[in-house]
């Protein structure tokens, strides 16, 4: 998507909603080099089809939000786990819990209709009439309740069903969206790779010294022996001259002729001696010393190049380190939540009773007159020849009974009360505990993104003039131009060196001395 076409596109989405923002005022953010491609992205990533809401489903969205609509994925899965939703899977525990709690006072008053129907079996012959209806109305209301404890229990493992299913679509959820994070940071760390030669140690520019050293001795060298080879020319020309005009000299002139060539020979010998030091001086001050003086600043700004890299590769190994762990937190919550939920529908599915057929008028004669083997035990207690579900239930979560109160409703009641009472506490301190720990993790994670970019942008635009894309540091590239015309005027020095011009000043220099 181009930046045309981005623009475009935001400008329909705003006038589809009705926000007055127009090209007047976006315009120039899709044309400026510097938010262009970041704009053009964003539009992309958020304003697609994929990702942006329509208004129908704008509207759908805050219609579930206010009726609290469970709805479900076009792929037919369920959404993933809210806050909501963790809420609503509590309170359905606690309505199975009071449903548990209403199932046992039906089956107290069961035991106690069953009482009276033994006890009526014991009347006269006179009142068996009156007795049988009894038994008849009975045995209906025991049918009714018998129905009702059936849907009540296929409510509590439908809702238990859901949560199951909704806490193992959010665990799928969380693996998809940690792979794909992994992904992002293995890209990273591939990236990092591609910069770890930058962090390979220098090579100083000491090692290049001996080689400038040895250069400056050879130019010393040269220029030397062309002066001196010049120097000696000079002389013997010299000489060759005034031997000439002292031919018809008389023989003493002769010899002070000789003395003073002597003497000039001895002094050009000194002066020779010297031009070594003096070439060696000169050379050292306007060519070696500003060479090294360039290598040694190069050396400076390579160095500090190489720490602002190692630091920005350790700061980002330390926040793919802290993602990871924030990963494996929450993958660990995840799958504790997803275990607690298979825990609660396994324990369902082994202590509430299965769908019971209603007995035949026959079979509840028989159950009412036949003498029955556990007339002195709690029917509860003994049904199916186990303790009470409702008690191993409670016991499976960490509820205890007194054994002394036996299944009395007012101390399970009071049990039931005390556990919720706590379990609400801890929950709550939990859910506190969770949100400012998740509200700090995000306000540092937060705060150290905004320290890195921030640090990104200054290292970025330090020496970028009027934020244009060409980095370049002033004073930095002032040094450089002015030692590349250094060097350059010290070649074209070398080439201009001109000795004619050197030998005809000595030889002017010694005439002079001759003359004198």
């Amino acid at each position: 998507m181009d930046s045309a076409a981005a623009l475009n596109r935001l400008l329909a989405v705003l006038t589809e909603r009705g926000i007055g923002l127009g090209y007047d005022e976006l315009g120039w953010l899709f044309e400026s080099p510097q938010y262009k491609d970041s704009m053009t992205s964003w539009v992309h990533e958020y304003l697609s089809p994929a990702t942006l809401l329509s208004l129908e489903e704008h509207d759908l969205h805050a219609h579930i939000l206010q009726t609290n609509y469970k709805a479900t994925t076009t792929d037919g899965m369920p959404q993933p786990m809210q806050e909501t939703d963790f809420e609503n899977a509590i309170n359905t525990l606690e309505a199975s819990t009071a449903a548990i709690e209403k199932q046992t006072a039906i089956l107290e008053a069961q035991r106690s209709a069953l009482r009276n129907l033994q006890a009526l079996n014991q009347e006269p012959i006179s009142t068996i009439s009156e007795s049988d209806e009894k038994k008849s109305s009975q045995a209906r209301t025991k049918t009714q309740l018998d129905l009702e404890t059936n849907e009540l229990t296929e409510v509590n493992q439908q809702r238990v069903g859901a949560t199951k299913r909704h806490a193992e679509s959010s665990l799928n959820l969380l693996k998809t969206s940690s792979q794909r994070q992994l992904d992002k940071d293995d890209r990273l760390l591939d990236g990092l790779q591609k910069v770890m030669f930058k962090l390979a140690p220098l090579e100083s520019s000491e090692t290049r010294l001996p080689d400038f050293n040895l250069l400056s001795s050879a130019l010393v060298k040269l220029e030397g022996k062309i002066i001196k080879d010049r120097t000696n020319a000079t002389y013997i020309e010299t000489l060759h001259s005034l031997a000439g005009e002292t031919d018809g000299f008389e023989h003493e002139s002769r010899g002070q002729a000789v003395q003073e060539a002597y003497a000039l020979a001895e002094e050009l010998e000194s002066l020779i001696t010297e031009v070594d030091s003096v070439l060696e001086m000169t050379i050292s001050r306007r060519y070696r010393a500003p060479i090294v003086n360039a290598l040694k600043l190069s050396d400076a700004q390579a160095q500090l190049e190489q720490q602002s890299w190692l630091e920005y590769v350790v700061r980002t190994l330390h926040e793919l380190a802290q993602k990871t762990e924030d990963l494996a937190s929450c993958t660990q919550d995840t799958l504790a939540y997803t275990s607690a939920i298979s825990h609660v529908s396994d324990a369902l599915a082994q202590t509430l009773p299965p769908p019971s057929q209603p007995p035949s008028r026959l079979d509840r004669k028989q159950s009412v007159r036949g003498p029955s083997p556990k007339k002195n035990m709690n029917p509860i207690l003994h049904r199916q020849g186990v303790k009470d579900p409702a008690l191993e239930i409670l016991g499976y979560h960490g509820i205890r009974i007194p054994v002394e109160s036996g299944t009395d409703g007012e101390a399970v009641s009071q049990a039931l009360r005390s556990a919720m009472f706590e379990r609400q506490s801890r929950l709550h301190d939990l859910q506190r505990s969770t949100e400012q720990s998740v509200a700090a993790q995000v306000a540092e994670s937060i705060n150290m993104v905004d320290g890195e970019l921030q640090n990104l942008l200054e290292v970025l635009y330090a020496h970028s003039p009027y934020a244009t894309v060409h980095l370049a540091d002033s004073k930095a590239k002032d040094r450089l131009e002015h030692l590349d015309h250094e060097i350059e005027g010290l070649g074209d020095g070398i080439k201009r060196l001109d000795v004619d011009r050197l030998a005809e000043a000595e030889q002017t220099r010694l005439s002079a001395a001759l003359d004198a």
